[in-house]
């Protein structure tokens, strides 16, 4: 037993600390490679090409040289254009709303997976042409914020057999494979949110980048679309805190998942030249994305009930973050999720 615990210190690693050993900082340590914070790689160090390579450090380096234990931020600059999206009243089908700066500065941008993107990014009188009508457009993206996104889920859920095949929202529902003919069920709603509305990144960019020719008619020079950067992984800052009315401690991870809950009126973004709202003409219940800290031992309340069972930890739910520091809830209220403009208040995460 004695050889046995004799051997133990072998596979331990001790920290590269070297406190008190090269004076005052700046200094050079001497040890493993990246003990001064240099990376593992060597870039444009050799003449010829393929000379003098030899492999990282890995085992013997640092962990906090290896990039693959960096929170490094992966950013894409995504075009924003202006959409065309339902009206609110479905009944009494007026064509196509235009919603400009659909997403902004920290918003979680969903993509609109849709099978003719150019119906949300052309209105009714240019769908009428058979150029556009036909086109393919696989370069072009359809990007929303959550209020958006519920938006569409609660128009959707408020079609059903009786509503006319040619109206716009009829004609949204089947370029995005929904099926509202099946009395929305679990399977149709949860194809929908998880292939069709899907997170894509965080925005990052002055909502003046662009597209002031979009909201009315101002002479523009040189007119030209919104235009953000986007974080689709790696750490992220000034990110819109949709998880306000909850503490979030250092390691939670910050979710989406489905509620049932009553829905009517709707602001769809908060660009200050042209907010877009909209109310729908009843209200309705229908399943929703909201915000929450992902718990194993979470229990739906009661009132929340919908017309079939749902539970995140088994139904599946979006994973947008997680959150390495202590935010405090600075709202006792459910947050309003269908507001865009609630959470222009409050700090960042």
């Amino acid at each position: 037993m004695s050889y046995l615990f004799a051997q133990l210190g072998a596979g331990i690693r001790f920290p590269d600390a070297n406190i008190n050993g090269g004076g005052p900082l700046p200094t050079s340590l001497s040890g493993p490679a990246g003990i001064n914070g240099d990376p593992d790689g060597r870039i444009n160090f050799n003449s010829e090409l393929l000379s003098g390579i030899s492999q990282y450090a890995y085992g013997p380096g640092r962990m906090g040289s290896d990039k693959s234990y960096q929170q490094i931020p992966h950013r894409i600059q995504k075009i924003i254009p202006k959409l065309f999206l339902p009206y609110a009243d479905i009944e009494n089908d007026k064509g196509s709303l235009g919603l400009s700066h659909a997403v902004d500065q920290g918003d979680v941008a969903f993509i609109l997976q849709s099978s003719r993107v150019q119906s949300l990014l052309f209105d009714n009188m240019a769908m009428r042409d058979a150029a556009i009508h036909n086109q393919d457009l696989p370069a072009y993206s359809a990007f929303v914020n959550i209020s958006t996104v519920n938006y569409i889920l609660a128009g959707l859920q408020r079609l059903d057999a009786a509503c006319s095949q040619h109206s716009t929202w009829c004609g949204l529902a089947r370029d995005l494979g929904y099926n509202y003919k099946n009395s929305h069920s679990r399977l149709d709603v949860l194809r929908l949110v998880s292939t069709r509305l899907v997170p894509f990144g965080i925005c990052a960019g002055s909502e003046k980048k662009g597209c002031l020719h979009e909201t009315g008619l101002a002479p523009v020079q040189a007119a030209v679309n919104h235009v953000t950067t986007m974080t689709v992984n790696g750490q992220n800052r000034d990110f819109v805190n949709f998880w306000r009315n909850t503490d979030i401690s250092a390691g939670d991870e910050l979710i989406y998942h489905l509620a049932w809950l009553l829905t009517q009126h709707y602001t769809l973004n908060h660009y200050y030249k042209g907010t877009v709202r909209q109310s729908f003409v009843r209200a309705c219940m229908c399943w929703q994305l909201v915000p929450d800290v992902f718990c194993m031992s979470h229990t739906p309340r009661p009132e929340a009930q919908g017309p079939w069972d749902y539970n995140y930890q088994v139904n599946r739910y979006w994973r947008v973050a997680q959150s390495f520091q202590h935010r405090g809830k600075y709202e006792s209220d459910l947050v309003d999720i269908s507001n865009n403009m609630c959470f222009m208040r409050g700090q960042l995460l």
